[in-house]
């Protein structure tokens, strides 16, 4: 996707919180899932969002989708609030694959029925034109025809995963939001699934929103990647640059952990050592400066601003960064240079 055209979606310092009940006459606390998260989604793009589990990438998936309403900030489709779309509208534009695909299909439903129900219950009434697409969108996921009238207890994992795709297929959206599309299948299916998104992405110019913790996985899929950590981006841009040159410890700390074919390699070293913070009471400052093997006295007081890190490369268009190691230009870098010395 080219630099100046408008995202087809985008979040605009977006924020979730939960209020969980505490223990017996205890006080409720707040679980701030995501923190002021903005974010561009461009048309026909892979984009990668990423974190170690509990991050609030799901969460984020789900305000995507219209399934949670942000409790700060805003999220646009082509410049629109999407709450102020109808939710049938919206869900022409955008649809999921969730993580379990046994689970997220209905048991008591044929492929065919499972894969038509979008188109029924967005009004699609001619009979003919409703069978031509379902067998249209098995062929594209690759599924035979002998399949249709299955149930997806007789399906493997890998098979009801392809018919989920399908099923967000069928109604041709502009985004499909995939929440760790893989992570429940063996390992031997896995490939063959996301060969098969890249395939599609490829073939329909559908936009993707990949929610993964598999960094190698993001390397291969993703034109643009997002980092998470405590609910927050800390670090965006072009996949390729960022796996390239990271430039926050929490990023390279993920990469370093990625591991490798080859036997010689043995297991990787931990980057960072102890357990991520509780997200009910995260730390002052930097939420990650806890765990960081290069943080200074300023991290500890100051959080970050996501922003263009102070020499960045010409190529590195939208490269974001949260970072005292790397300030942005003006009033931000010099408090970091001041906090450093």
């Amino acid at each position: 996707m080219t630099g100046e055209a408008a995202p087809l979606l985008e979040l605009r310092h977006v924020g979730k919180s939960f209020r969980l009940r505490g223990a017996l006459f205890g006080p409720a606390r707040q679980l701030h899932a995501v923190r002021d998260v903005s974010l561009q989604i461009p048309r026909g793009s892979i984009t990668a969002i990423v974190g170690e589990s509990g991050c609030g990438k799901s969460t984020l998936a789900r305000m995507l989708l219209g399934l949670e309403t942000p409790s700060s900030g805003e999220i646009l489709i082509d410049g629109q609030p999407i709450g102020a779309l109808d939710r049938r509208a919206f869900a022409t534009r955008v649809q999921p694959v969730f993580q379990d695909p046994v689970s997220s299909l209905n048991p008591r439903k044929t492929v065919a029925q499972i894969v038509r129900f979008p188109l029924d219950a967005h009004g699609v009434k001619h009979p003919a034109w409703r069978a031509a697409r379902v067998r249209e969108v098995l062929e594209l996921v690759d599924l035979p025809q002998r399949l249709m009238h299955s149930y997806p207890s007789q399906l493997s994992g890998g098979q009801c995963q392809r018919v989920a795709i399908a099923r967000a297929l069928a109604i041709g959206p502009e985004a499909i939001i995939c929440d760790e599309p893989t992570s429940a299948l063996d390992v031997s299916v896995q490939a063959h699934i996301l060969n098969l998104i890249l395939d599609l992405w490829e073939r329909t110019g559908t936009a993707f929103v990949l929610i993964s913790h598999d960094m190698a996985v993001v390397e291969i899929m993703a034109q643009r990647i997002a980092v998470m950590y405590l609910g927050r981006v800390v670090e965006a841009g072009e996949t390729a640059q960022v796996m390239r040159d990271p430039l926050h410890p929490y990023t390279r700390a993920l990469l370093s952990s990625v591991m490798t074919p080859e036997p010689e390699a043995g297991l990787p070293e931990p980057a960072f050592s102890g357990m991520a913070p509780d997200p009910t009471d995260p730390p002052p400052g930097c939420a990650f400066h806890p765990r960081c093997p290069r943080a200074f006295e300023l991290c500890a007081v100051l959080e970050p601003v996501l922003g263009k890190p102070a020499g960045a490369v010409p190529e590195g268009k939208g490269r974001q960064l949260a970072c005292h190691l790397h300030p942005p230009p003006g009033p931000e870098a010099a408090q970091a240079d001041r906090g450093s010395r």
